[in-house]
């Protein structure tokens, strides 16, 4: 029987996030973005010989989070 634990920094910035409408029909919006995060994986296992396992594990990929903010302003500019 066998355990083990991992963890691994993600990197989206591959990822192309761009929205198909112009950003000027959009008014004062501003993007927060994060690329990166922390994946983890935790898993255990049993070898019956030297060809066949059986494993289980859970994984946590992370998340890339995105926001868009609208900015307004008052009626006296």
């Amino acid at each position: 029987m066998y355990f083990g634990l991992s963890a691994k920094n993600h990197n989206y910035s591959d990822l192309n996030f761009a929205p198909t409408i112009s950003k000027q029909s959009l008014g004062q919006l501003k993007l927060k973005e994060s690329n990166k995060s922390i994946g983890a994986r935790l898993l255990s296992g049993y070898q019956f010989n030297r060809y066949l396992a059986v494993e289980l594990g859970l994984t946590n990929f992370g998340e890339r989070d995105f926001k868009l903010i609208e900015q307004t302003t008052s009626s006296d500019g």
